[in-house]
């Protein structure tokens, strides 16, 4: 899996399921969205990838970056 970054507006459902694939990208992103007027005031947090996992079990984890 490769490394990717994504936005969240807190207090709202959306703005998450983009994967940028730069920090840079992501950046740029969060300022957007936190420069539109629906977002006034709402903080916008930009999450990076650590790991993931599947299912069915065993569960399997494939990290990213290490803890």
């Amino acid at each position: 899996m490769n490394r990717f970054w994504t936005c969240w507006v807190k207090g709202t459902n959306g703005g998450y399921g983009y994967q940028h694939t730069t920090r840079e990208d992501a950046v740029q992103e969060a300022e957007r969205l936190a420069g539109l007027p629906v977002n006034q005031g709402r903080e916008v947090y930009m999450l990076e990838l650590v790991g993931c996992c599947k299912k069915p079990p065993p569960v399997q984890w494939e990290e990213i970056i290490p803890f």
